[in-house]
């Protein structure tokens, strides 16, 4: 049973049901991330949205639409989170709506495709949106519980082991994706790829209800925060905490990728001359570049930290960037989502382990409110750069080079963060 660094009054129940919590954890997780892979949003749901019409504009927020989603709620129930002494039933009835989008939109795109396709485009285009609110509201909630299950020398290994999961789902996905776009091409393919991730993420929610939550209670005399007083403290956050600002910092210049991400597919579609199928591939590779990525990424995470994972994938970004600059063969761009699915990886494990343990146990709810809505306006100006981009320029060249530009800037400021674990 591993050691926890800070005793807290949760934890001998968090130390009872480590092993259950944290089985269930990657479990549970490798699930939805492996549902989601089946519409990946930066190589299967852009195609999607260029075959029903979708402008530019819409092409490219689709990688990011879901984190858009995340980022507000969080910023409102910060306060709130922080005095709940019970956290996973609050979880899991927001992981309803959280997932039933997708049915929707599978629905949506069988039935009315012909009839009503304006309206059939806005609901495959907002599901990840929805989503991303519904799950907005209990992130910081969730983030919360998983400090509290998980102690911080495990963190890193339970998010690569997610990651793994999800990956070994998607290598899967990319299999189905190529045989089912093949044998029904266009909406009626699109829509049964929704209804596939729709049950998988149901799974996962069953999942979750049977984590044993560790007894975590509120200290008691605590003053209760409200919201507008809680807003305010977040300037005084950023004024005094620098290494916090610079993870901010980092995270902003970060959302650059997105300005080439939703492009790449179909920039890999245009450049070989492949059909849709071809989009399978890609996501396999991803996958595999996933779940390779990650045994490496949750040991080093364990034993040194989250920045240093971090700063691999800042590292992986860039190379991504810059291949997608000089190649134009098919198995070039299988490889450029082999790197992709590796860099997500590393970024996923080293991000979550280091926004955890950046901040203070009692105020992790409120910063991490202010480090999603931070990062907010900058993936809107990565859209706004991805649609001006190509509508400009019509190819993803001047995009890869911003991408690296920012990508770099994001590192350096990474970089001077000091590894929590070592202060």
């Amino acid at each position: 049973m591993p050691d926890y660094a800070d005793p807290n009054a949760g934890l001998s129940d968090a130390r009872k049901h480590f092993r259950r919590n944290y089985s269930l954890h990657f479990l549970e997780g490798g699930l939805f991330m492996g549902g989601l892979a089946f519409i990946a949003f930066d190589s299967v749901l852009p195609p999607i949205i260029r075959s029903l019409g979708g402008p530019s504009w819409l092409i490219a927020l689709m990688p990011m639409m879901m984190f858009l989603g995340f980022m507000w709620p969080p910023l409102l129930m910060a306060h709130i989170t922080e005095r709940l002494p019970r956290l996973k039933g609050f979880i899991v009835l927001f992981g309803i709506p959280q997932r039933v989008v997708f049915l929707f939109a599978g629905l949506a795109l069988l039935f009315w495709t012909d009839e009503y396709p304006v309206f059939v485009l806005a609901m495959v285009a907002l599901a990840p949106l929805l989503s991303g609110l519904a799950g907005g509201v209990s992130w910081a909630a969730w983030m919360e519980l998983t400090s509290r299950m998980i102690p911080p020398n495990r963190r890193s290994s339970v998010m690569a082991a997610r990651a793994v999961v999800g990956g070994l789902i998607g290598l899967l996905a990319g299999q189905i994706i190529r045989f089912i776009l093949d044998r029904s091409p266009g909406a009626e393919g699109y829509a049964q790829l929704h209804f596939i991730a729709f049950g998988i993420l149901l799974v996962s929610l069953v999942l979750f209800t049977f984590m044993k939550e560790p007894h975590q209670p509120v200290p008691e005399g605590e003053q209760r925060t409200g919201l507008l007083k809680n807003l305010g403290s977040m300037p005084k956050i950023l004024r005094e905490d620098h290494h916090f600002r610079r993870f901010i910092f980092s995270q902003c210049f970060g959302a650059g990728f997105f300005i080439m991400s939703p492009f790449l597919a179909i920039h890999a579609l245009d450049v070989t001359g492949r059909s849709e199928a071809f989009l399978g591939l890609l996501v396999q590779a991803q996958m595999a570049g996933n779940i390779s990525a990650n045994a490496v990424a949750g040991w080093m995470g364990d034993r040194f930290g989250g920045k240093i994972v971090f700063v691999c994938a800042k590292v992986l970004f860039v190379i991504l960037s810059v291949g997608a600059i000089i190649n134009t063969a098919a198995w070039g761009f299988v490889l450029l989502f082999l790197i992709l699915g590796c860099a997500t990886s590393f970024q996923m494990v080293g991000r979550s382990t280091l926004s955890i343990e950046l901040c203070p146990d009692r105020r992790r709810p409120t910063y991490l409110a202010l480090l999603q809505v931070s990062i907010f306006p900058a993936m809107l100006l990565a859209a706004a750069l991805a649609t001006a981009v190509q509508e400009i320029f019509g190819t993803l060249y001047p995009a890869a080079l911003l991408s690296t530009l920012f990508m770099t800037i994001s590192l350096l400021f990474l970089w001077r963060i000091p590894e929590p674990r070592n202060r």
